[in-house]
């Protein structure tokens, strides 16, 4: 055979069975929602790919006429159609319905890195059914401009990192949040403390003073935002704390590594290291944890999402074991 049928394609049928059903050109492109062009077109392609003619030569503007040939192919190209139709509505309901049950979740590096997973270990066993997706963010303040935008569900931010001391968002970080459309829930509180190697100085007492580590080299989670945070808390105590160096490493183990292998000091947040492999041995020779003898550094987390969440039982099912269960993940007395 000198022509082949397997470039036929779902479009060509459409287009033949519109012309068959409508008679005109233009009358069968509107129900296409396409050009008059295009589905002459299409018709054309569909014609190329068979050895015999299926419409009527016949001048411009004349209905559309079948040949024999072409009303033989017709009922067999309308079922096509109309089953292909049916794949598309099915495949519709399946998204619509799969898609009521994806949370999409936001945080720093530790609320996505280690607490998240503990918690959904646990969720996915009572909510099977549910799709969580998690995304760490390297922009927090914005977290705020994603949930009311809907490109995420549910937001785990650091308060003091997105909010003033009034509980507005901080000026200049988010051009659109407004508060009143968002709900807030204070989540889990912990607090941070100063990873020394055993062999430092600082080793040696049960805790450390600002005026202690003020020029000394730090290492810091990328992303994480703790420096930010002890800025603001050695303010409050009226110390001005400029570290001598600040390095960004890819995690808070390679941050333990570094500070174990006497390369400097470290934060690291109780929620992480009280329940975390990183904080159990062999992980923590050599290192040494410090509160702050000042005042203990707290970070309260927060869980934001929209006043407007659709209804989502998805949203609404983890959003509430999320706080029911937040002592499974909180710091450990």
């Amino acid at each position: 055979m000198g022509k082949q049928t397997n470039d036929i394609q779902i479009k060509h049928l459409q287009a033949f069975a519109a012309l068959a059903k409508h008679r005109y050109s233009q009358a069968a492109a509107n129900h296409l929602g396409i050009s008059q062009s295009a589905i002459s077109h299409r018709l054309s392609s569909f014609e190329s790919n068979l050895l015999f003619n299926i419409r009527i030569d016949q001048r411009q503007g004349a209905q559309f006429a079948l040949t024999k040939e072409g009303e033989e192919l017709l009922g067999p190209a309308k079922e096509v159609v109309r089953s292909y139709e049916q794949l598309l509505r099915k495949i519709k309901n399946i998204e619509e319905t799969t898609a009521e049950k994806i949370v999409r979740i936001t945080g720093g590096f530790a609320a996505t890195h280690y607490l998240m997973p503990r918690l959904l270990s646990s969720f996915h066993r009572e909510h099977g059914d549910y799709f969580i997706e998690i995304t760490c963010s390297k922009s927090r303040p914005n977290d705020i401009d994603a949930i009311l935008c809907k490109a995420t569900d549910i937001a785990i931010l650091t308060q003091s990192l997105v909010f003033d001391d009034e509980g507005s968002v901080r000026k200049g970080l988010s051009s659109q949040a407004n508060l009143n459309d968002v709900e807030i829930h204070e989540w889990i509180t912990d607090e941070y403390r100063l990873v020394c190697n055993v062999n430092d100085e600082l080793a040696k007492q049960e805790g450390f003073e600002w005026k202690q580590i003020a020029d000394k080299p730090f290492w810091d989670v990328l992303g994480s935002g703790i420096f930010e945070i002890l800025k603001k808390e050695a303010k409050k105590q009226g110390i001005r704390f400029i570290p001598k160096f600040i390095g960004e490493l890819p995690s808070v183990r390679a941050v333990l590594e570094a500070v174990r292998a006497g390369y400097g000091l470290g934060f690291v947040a109780t929620a992480v290291v009280s329940r975390s492999h990183v904080h159990s041995a062999p992980h923590n020779d050599g290192l040494k944890f410090l509160p702050c003898l000042d005042a203990p550094i707290k970070r309260q987390l927060v869980l934001v999402r929209r006043n407007s969440h659709s209804g989502s039982e998805a949203i609404d099912v983890l959003w509430d074991y999320m706080i029911a269960n937040a002592s499974r993940i909180a710091p450990q007395k």
